[in-house]
């Protein structure tokens, strides 16, 4: 039988469990084949068959990928795709996605988690679906990423298979 002290020791070592299991991913559907993301204006999910995109629609694995293009509104130019998840202050993330340019894709892009940003510029037109992986660290108990262009001047960027995982 546990007396007080030892209830309450134990009581406390499991309130200080982080709610993260490493390995785990975070983000829910993170090959966009159901929508439970965010998305605003220039944004939204294309269903098509795996391949680079070229002058079309492609996705890297699943039926389904996002978007950001150049149709944007607010403000002319702009699209985003984003999520937001429980995240533990301190602990470090692991982020991955893939991401592709079409055949005219082409303006300012970044990915970003826990504000940490990458820039995806780079991205340009005809660019095949690549492996993009970075490390943040959660400042607060919500975190979200964001894949979003701030002026596509045209073209279209697809995001697709992403996955955030606790770093152990």
């Amino acid at each position: 039988m546990l007396t007080y002290i030892q209830r309450a020791f134990a009581t406390f070592c499991v309130c200080a469990i982080p709610l993260t299991v490493s390995g785990a991913n975070l983000i829910a559907n993170g090959g966009f084949e159901q929508p439970v993301w965010l998305f605003q204006s220039g944004a939204g999910t294309v269903q098509a068959t795996p391949r680079a995109p070229g002058c079309g629609n492609g996705t890297y694995s699943g039926k389904f990928a996002a978007f950001v293009n150049s149709n944007g509104t607010t403000p002319p130019g702009y699209g985003s795709v984003s999520q937001s998840i429980p995240t533990v202050p301190g602990m470090k993330y692991k982020v991955q996605f893939w991401a592709a340019g079409n055949c005219v894709a082409n303006g300012p892009l970044t990915a970003s988690f826990a504000g940490t940003s990458i820039d995806l510029s780079h991205l340009g037109p005809n660019t095949p679906y690549t492996k993009f992986t970075f490390v943040a660290t959660a400042a607060s108990d919500i975190s979200t990423f964001s894949f979003s262009d701030t002026f596509i001047s045209s073209g279209t960027y697809f995001l697709d298979d992403v996955t955030i995982t606790p770093v152990p």
